[in-house]
C-alpha cells in the first residue's frame, strides 16, 4: 500500500473516530478530542482521546455488524472486573446514530511485549488462569464455535491454507491430528474466554499485567483457547513455549488445547491469505511459521 493510499485511508477513519466523538460529546460535560493512536491500533479502530478536564482514555470503535456484541459486552467486562480481573473498565458504550458501535475505556499504563520469555510467560499464564471460572457469558460459549470451525467448516479452513502451498499443506495435515475426534463434551465451559489473547493486547509494567485490553469479543468455554491463541504469537522462546502449552493443557485437557491449536493457526492463515497486501510468499511464510510451532504443541502434548 502506498504512502498515499495509507494517509486517505487514515484521514477517513480519523474523520469516523471524530463523528462518533460528537455524539459521545453530546451528552458530556466535559468535551473529548482526539489525541493519537496506539501502536497497532488501526485494525482494532482504536484512538488515544483526552478530555479538557485532563482526563485521557482510549476510544474504540466497530463497525454496524460487531456494534450489538459490543454492546452485550459491557456487563460481561464490568463482572470480570469485580472479580479482580485486570481489564480497564468501560466509561461508555453505545452505538451512533448510524449504527457505528463504541466504547470508551480509561487509559492505563505499560507496555506490549515484543517477545515472550520465561518470565513473561508466567505473567500471561497467570493472568489467563484468572478467567477460570468466571463465565461472563453462558450464552455465548466459544467451545461451540471451535467445534462448528473444526467440523463443519473445516474443508474451507483447509483450503485456505492449501493456497500457500508445500507450508499450508503440512500446517493443514498436522492440524487434522492435533483436531482428530474433537469433541467438547469434556471440555471446561465456565471460563472467561478473551478470543484474542495475543501479547498485543495485554499491557505490562515491572513484569505485571497492568491491563488486557480488545476484549469484546468476550465469551464463555475454556480458556484453553487463549493459551492456543498465545501460542500463535511469533516470537516466543522454546522453554516459554513449553510452559504455555503444559498450562494450557492442565486449563482444558489437552485435547482441548490441541484442537483450538488447529483452528486458531489454520484461520490465522485464512487470515492473512485474504489480506488485501497478501501475497503467496507472505501467506507461505506464516503458514511456515506456524507449523514448526505446530509441530512443537504436538510433541509436547503426544502423551
Amino acid at each position: 500500500m502506498t504512502g498515499q493510499r495509507c494517509g486517505v485511508l487514515g484521514g477517513v477513519e480519523r474523520e469516523r473516530a471524530e463523528r462518533v466523538l460528537d455524539t459521545i460529546n453530546a451528552d458530556e460535560r466535559w468535551l473529548w478530542v482526539i489525541a493519537g493512536r496506539p501502536d497497532g491500533g488501526e485494525q482494532g479502530g482504536a484512538w488515544y482521546v483526552e478530555g479538557v478536564d485532563g482526563r485521557t482514555a482510549v476510544l474504540k470503535i466497530s463497525d454496524p455488524s460487531w456494534a450489538e456484541q459490543m454492546l452485550l459486552a459491557e456487563e460481561a467486562v464490568g463482572m470480570v472486573r469485580r472479580a479482580g480481573y485486570p481489564t480497564p473498565a468501560w466509561i461508555r458504550c453505545g452505538r451512533t446514530a448510524d449504527g457505528i458501535g463504541y466504547q470508551l475505556q480509561e487509559r492505563v499504563p505499560g507496555a506490549r511485549l515484543t517477545s515472550v520469555d520465561v518470565g513473561g510467560a508466567r505473567a500471561l499464564i497467570s493472568t489467563i488462569d484468572l478467567q477460570a471460572g468466571l463465565n461472563p457469558a453462558p450464552g455465548r460459549n466459544w467451545n461451540d464455535f471451535v467445534v462448528d470451525q473444526l467440523t463443519r467448516d473445516m474443508g474451507n479452513l483447509c483450503s485456505a491454507s492449501a493456497t500457500a502451498g508445500a507450508s499450508g499443506m503440512a500446517l493443514v495435515e498436522i492440524c487434522r491430528r492435533l483436531a482428530d475426534d474433537v469433541d467438547a463434551r469434556d471440555w471446561p465451559c465456565s471460563d472467561m474466554v478473551h478470543g484474542d489473547f495475543r501479547p498485543a493486547n495485554v499491557l505490562l509494567m515491572n513484569g505485571e499485567v497492568t491491563g488486557v485490553v480488545d476484549v469484546e469479543a468476550i465469551g464463555s468455554g475454556t480458556r484453553a483457547f487463549d493459551f492456543a491463541t498465545l501460542l500463535s504469537y511469533g516470537p516466543i522462546d522454546g522453554d516459554a513455549v513449553e510452559l504455555i502449552v503444559n498450562a494450557g493443557s492442565l486449563a482444558g485437557g489437552q485435547q482441548a488445547l490441541r484442537a483450538c491449536v488447529a483452528l486458531v493457526f489454520l484461520d490465522l492463515v485464512r487470515f492473512a491469505a485474504a489480506r488485501p497486501d497478501a501475497t503467496p510468499e507472505t501467506t507461505a511464510f506464516e503458514a511456515a511459521r506456524l507449523v514448526e510451532r505446530a509441530a512443537m504443541v504436538e510433541a509436547l502434548t503426544n502423551w
